[in-house]
């Protein structure tokens, strides 16, 4: 009941943030003049302090900027975004041959709460695993929250905040079946040729639907280097460590990847990458051998609020 419940969450999540972004759209093709709209303009860094302002762009469908490109990549700007990746593994270690594909849903949603800035987000994967000796299945896997709290200095951003695991998963095997809580924190630099950071987190499992099902400690590292050329083209390595004392499943990817990012009509920022990576290491069935990274991203312009007649 809890899982079924929570899939309906999910959706109207994701319909609304779609119905925002339809919102904006139209308001942009109105051409309405009854409030202050910065919003049909990409923000940019400002390099001195970190603050975020407007800057002009066209109706049409337009090449980004180096700063538009830092802040498609930044995990700490502060935007709704839709983000859908998919990682496919052609040989995971122990499945003899057989592939395993994951699709992650990740919507991020920035606001304040007294003053200090926070990005709350949410993680969906949805996973198709080999069986052994054969077959697949198919489902939804556990449900990631997390919520980071902001303080910028200049061209560093440091983010800290709790997480949840929630054990929704459709099927046994696409989930650890246990809540899960933790820390994640996060540091990242920009620069005028890219970004620089790393993400951080630990989650222990508290309470689950049995003893039978190993207890999970997972640390994720995941280091973040983009490096920009001209017209919203960069090259990106992102490889996400997971290393687990719960199932001993674990593994060190090293990817290299490249990636796009055009500024679209109204201000809404698009950004499409492919990065293959190698696991150095890993450990235990399922840990991917190589994987291949593929994404969409789509971060959508702040809007000002409408000013009273």
């Amino acid at each position: 009941m809890f899982r079924n419940v929570w899939y309906v969450v999910l959706v109207t999540c994701l319909f609304i943030s779609l119905g925002a972004f339809a919102q904006d759209a139209d308001n942009d093709k109105s051409g309405a003049t009854a409030h202050s709209d910065i919003a049909s303009t990409p923000a940019v860094n400002n390099s001195t302090n970190g603050s975020y302002i407007a800057t002009n762009t066209s109706n049409n469908f337009t090449e980004s900027s180096p700063n538009a490109t830092n802040e498609s990549n930044n995990p700490a700007t502060p935007k709704r975004q839709i983000i859908l990746q998919n990682f496919f593994m052609p040989s995971p270690h122990g499945y003899d041959g057989q592939s395993a594909d994951v699709e992650l849903l990740r919507l991020y949603l920035p606001f304040k709460f007294l003053g200090v800035e926070n990005i709350f987000r949410v993680y969906q994967p949805i996973e198709t695993t080999p069986l052994i000796p054969e077959g697949r299945t198919a489902g939804f896997g556990d449900t990631e929250v997390y919520d980071l709290v902001l303080h910028r200095r200049n061209k560093f951003t440091i983010g800290a905040g709790p997480l949840l695991i929630l054990p929704v998963a459709s099927h046994n095997n696409l989930g650890a079946g246990k809540w899960q809580a933790g820390a994640a924190g996060m540091v990242v630099m920009e620069k005028s040729w890219g970004i620089v950071g790393a993400i951080i987190s630990y989650q222990h499992s508290f309470s689950g639907y049995g003893s039978d099902r190993p207890t999970t400690r997972l640390v994720s590292v995941q280091p973040i280097v983009h490096y920009n050329f001209n017209k919203g083209y960069y090259l990106r390595s992102s490889g996400i460590w997971n290393l687990n004392n719960g199932s001993h499943a674990s593994e060190i990817p090293i990817g290299f990847g490249a990636g796009k990012v055009w500024t679209l009509p109204g201000g809404t920022v698009m950004n499409i990458y492919v990065e293959p990576q190698y696991s150095v290491y890993r450990t235990g069935t399922g840990a991917p051998i190589w994987q291949v990274l593929s994404a969409v991203t789509f971060q959508f312009p702040v809007r000002a609020k409408r000013s009273l007649p």
